[in-house]
């Protein structure tokens, strides 16, 4: 409970007022928008008012597809409206309530439970992760996407868009996404009616975000999810990657290494001449990695739809494509005999070290007691160390404060020298 208090806290602070500017820094740092309930869905109609002009523009559409293309963007306006309205309301008052201890715990099916003020309810979910949800009534309409990549061949496209996020209802394609460059970029090759609803804000650790379903009412699905994987990687390796590059767009890993990598759940059966299957992705790094960015760049008349959408994973794309990218060195610290590697996330450092069996993670993580968690990704067992502790640690340690600090001027997260002045100052 005290964790949802905190969550409730920053959903209901108030930030800084976004701009057009700020917005598209976010999309294209981050992908998914952020924010509290004052400002997130702010963020969202700035993010449609740009690309209701830039992307006509971009794409150079005949007057009638543009005309057609604004007016599913403004038919989206009501539903932010609607979403905004009910999220400021029912959050206000379950957020009171949550901190004055007045909530009623449900339990719910598995692992859900339901924090309750009357009939407004915050989802909870016990998975790796607590996720609290606020769904959301009412915020759908159908919508008509016109086709905007015209004369493209949509197929290669839509394969790989199945291998990675898109799944199936009643045989139509969906899509769920908290990401407003995503639902375009799907979207645009899967034209026609669209079933689009708001299903629920998300609070998490950096703030509010919400998730967008939508479903494309003209298409049927022709492919299972690992059919569309065994047909990406098979065009691949003739040299057609348009396929690769949607599987990207949906599960590619944007990490800063020199490396391209893509999340898969399952690999039995599939067999790839790209890269190696590794702890459930697929890795291709080096020269060949940039070899093949290079060529999924070159999409068509879909690559100037991805420049003007400001997608962090087409921007990762192009940067891993340019010939100035330094070779990526990883950081390693040894504490208490372990060797962690060390990471910079959106806002935070952290060290980790990933095993194979949970007996080994669990005494790996006894050796680095009390500061060491523990978590389960995939097929691995990480034990990692977060920041603040890496702080408290550093202070009795010259060497390990050299290391953190070394690692910090060289990254190139704009976070990291704010990071390294904080670290700096308290050590």
């Amino acid at each position: 409970m005290e964790r949802l208090k905190e969550r409730c806290r920053l959903a209901l602070s108030s930030e800084a007022e976004p701009t057009f500017e700020s917005v598209l820094k976010e999309s294209r740092e981050r992908g998914v928008l952020r924010g509290d309930v004052y400002t997130l869905f702010k963020k969202w109609r700035l993010y449609m008012q740009y690309v209701a002009d830039a992307v006509p523009r971009a794409l150079s559409l005949p007057d009638d597809v543009a005309a057609q293309f604004r007016q599913f963007v403004d038919s989206l306006f009501p539903l932010l409206d609607n979403a905004e309205n009910q999220s400021r309301e029912k959050l206000v008052k379950i957020c009171r309530a949550v901190e004055e201890g007045s909530v009623k715990v449900e339990k719910g099916d598995g692992a859900t439970f339901y924090v309750c003020s009357g009939e407004t309810c915050i989802h909870t979910y016990m998975s790796k992760s607590v996720i609290y949800t606020l769904h959301l009534r009412g915020a759908s309409g159908e919508l008509y996407f016109p086709n905007i990549l015209q004369g493209e061949e949509l197929e290669a496209l839509q394969i790989g868009w199945r291998a990675s996020d898109e799944g199936v209802l009643n045989s139509r394609p969906r899509l769920n996404t908290t990401q407003p460059w995503q639902i375009l970029a799907w979207a645009a090759t899967r034209p026609g009616r669209l079933w689009v609803r708001i299903d629920f804000i998300a609070l998490t650790a950096r703030g509010l975000s919400t998730v967008f379903h939508l479903i494309a009412k003209d298409w049927e699905e022709r492919w299972t999810k690992q059919e569309a994987q065994r047909l990406a990687l098979a065009m691949a390796k003739r040299g057609v990657y348009r396929p690769l590059l949607t599987w990207w767009l949906g599960d590619g890993v944007v990490d800063r290494r020199r490396c391209l990598q893509i999340s898969i759940k399952d690999v039995s059966g599939l067999e790839s001449e790209l890269g190696t299957f590794t702890s459930g992705r697929i890795i291709i790094c080096g020269a060949e990695a940039r070899r093949i960015a290079r060529a999924m760049a070159e999409a068509g008349t879909y690559a100037p739809l991805l420049d003007v959408l400001h997608s962090h994973k087409w921007a990762y794309l192009k940067w891993l494509t340019s010939s100035s990218v330094r070779r990526f060195n990883p950081t390693y610290i040894l504490i208490s005999g372990v060797k962690m590697r060390l990471h910079l996330a959106a806002k935070t450092l952290y060290a980790e070290t990933r095993l194979a069996s949970e007996e080994e993670a669990k005494k790996t993580a006894e050796k680095l007691a009390p500061y060491a968690k523990m978590y389960k990704d995939r097929s691995r067992y990480v034990v990692y160390i977060p920041g603040g502790a890496l702080i408290q640690m550093a202070r009795g340690d010259p060497e390990l404060k050299k290391r953190i600090a070394e690692y910090l001027k060289t990254a190139e997260k704009p976070v990291a020298k704010k990071l390294l002045l904080k670290l700096l100052q308290h050590l």
